[in-house]
C-alpha cells in the first residue's frame, strides 16, 4: 500500500499556525491602513479647502483610478483618485474635491477618493490575508483527511449496500475536476452563443465542445462493467474483458489504483479517482477505496455464469470516434481563426 510520503508534504500543525498568523498580520494591516487612509480622508472634508474638479480621464486596466484636474490660487493641479471598490467617476463629471492647504497635491472626495499614495493598499491587504487563512486551513484539513484514508484498508470499509440479483453493474472513474470543467462549459456555452454573433458563435462552440469532449476522456470515460460473462476495463479508447471465470478478485495496487487479479496472468490495474490524471496533486485514495469496495460488492450481486476464452483488449470505437471528431473541429476552428 502507498503510506503518506507519495501524497506530497502535508500541512503540519506548525505550519498552519504560522500561515493563520501571517493572515491575522496581514488584515491587521489592512484595518490600520484603512482606518488611518479613513481617518485623514474625514479630516480633509471637514478641514481642507473645497474646488471644483473636472474628470477628464479614467486609466485604463486599473480599479477605480480617475484622473481630475483642478484650480487652487490660480494654478491648475492633476490629481490621481483611488478608492474603494464601486466607487465610480465618469470622464466630464465636475466631484468637489477637498484638498490641504498645505499640499494642494493632496486631495479626497467625500465619498472615499483619495489622492494619497497607498489608498489602494487595504483591499489588496485584506485580500492577501483572506487567501492566506484559506490556504492554511485548507491545507490542514487536507492532510487530516488524506491521514484517515492513507491509514485506511480495503478490509475495513463495510461492504456497499446492494440488494437483488442484477445482471449489470457499473462503477465509473470519479474525477470532480473533470465534471466541474464539464460543468463550466456546459453552462457557459449557451450564454456565449446567445450573446454573439453567429460567426463567433461558430468558434466558441468548436473550442469549448472538444474542451469538454477532452475532459470527459480524461475522466469519466473510465469505467468499470461487471456482467454474469465478465468483467470490463474500460480506459479512454481500450477496453479490457476478462471472463468472470479468470477473475480471482479486487485488491489496491502499491500505487493506489485497483487491482484485478486474473488467473494464470499478472494483475490488471485500473485507476478510478482524479489522480488517473492530476497524479500526486489530488487525495486519490477515497476514490480508489470506494470504488474497489463496489466492485467486490457487485461481484457477489451479478451472479457469475460459466465462461470460457482469455482476456482481450479491444478498441473502444465510440470515444476514439469522438476524439477524432472533437479533434478535428478544434483543428478546423483553429485554422480558421489563425488564417483570418
Amino acid at each position: 500500500m502507498a503510506d503518506s510520503a507519495s501524497y506530497g508534504m502535508g500541512w503540519s500543525r506548525r505550519a498552519t499556525g504560522l500561515g493563520l498568523a501571517l493572515a491575522l498580520l496581514f488584515g491587521l494591516a489592512a484595518l490600520v491602513s484603512y482606518l488611518t487612509g479613513r481617518a485623514e480622508v474625514e479630516h480633509l472634508v471637514d478641514e481642507g479647502v473645497p474646488a471644483r474638479a473636472t474628470v477628464f480621464s479614467v486609466r485604463d486596466g486599473k480599479i477605480d483610478t480617475f484622473v481630475v484636474q483642478y484650480d487652487y490660487q490660480g494654478r491648475t493641479y492633476t490629481a490621481e483618485l483611488t478608492g474603494p471598490i464601486g466607487t465610480t467617476l465618469s470622464v466630464g463629471e465636475h466631484p468637489t474635491v477637498y484638498l490641504d492647504p498645505a499640499d494642494p497635491d493632496l486631495v479626497v472626495t467625500a465619498d472615499g477618493l483619495a489622492s494619497r499614495p497607498g489608498h489602494w493598499l487595504p483591499p489588496v491587504l485584506a485580500l492577501v490575508a483572506a487567501v492566506t487563512a484559506f490556504v492554511a486551513i485548507s491545507g490542514r484539513v487536507s492532510t487530516l483527511r488524506r491521514r484517515r484514508w492513507t491509514e485506511a484498508r480495503l478490509d475495513d470499509l463495510p461492504s456497499t449496500p446492494l440488494k437483488g440479483r442484477r445482471r449489470r453493474g457499473v462503477v465509473r472513474r470519479q474525477d470532480t475536476i473533470a465534471w466541474i470543467m464539464i460543468g463550466i462549459v456546459t453552462a457557459a456555452l449557451p450564454f456565449a452563443i446567445l450573446t454573439n454573433p453567429p460567426g463567433t458563435a461558430l468558434i466558441i462552440v468548436g473550442v469549448h465542445v472538444p474542451v469538454a469532449v477532452a475532459f470527459y476522456l480524461l475522466g469519466p470515460a473510465g469505467k468499470i462493467v461487471i456482467t454474469p460473462r465478465r468483467l470490463s476495463l474500460h480506459t479512454a479508447f481500450t477496453v479490457r474483458h476478462v471472463p468472470r471465470h479468470l477473475v480471482g478478485g479486487v485488491d489496491l495496487a502499491d500505487d493506489d489504483h485497483i487491482r484485478v487479479a486474473v488467473a494464470g496472468q499478472r494483475h490488471l490495474t485500473m485507476p478510478m479517482g482524479a489522480g488517473a490524471v492530476w497524479r500526486h496533486a489530488l487525495n486519490r485514495r477515497p476514490a480508489q477505496l470506494r470504488a474497489a469496495a463496489h466492485v467486490r460488492a457487485l461481484l457477489d450481486v451479478v451472479r457469475a455464469e460459466r465462461t470460457v476464452g482469455e482476456v482481450r483488449t479491444l478498441p473502444r470505437v465510440c470515444t476514439i470516434a469522438l476524439g477524432l471528431v472533437s479533434g478535428a473541429g478544434f483543428a478546423a476552428v483553429a485554422a480558421t481563426v489563425l488564417s483570418s
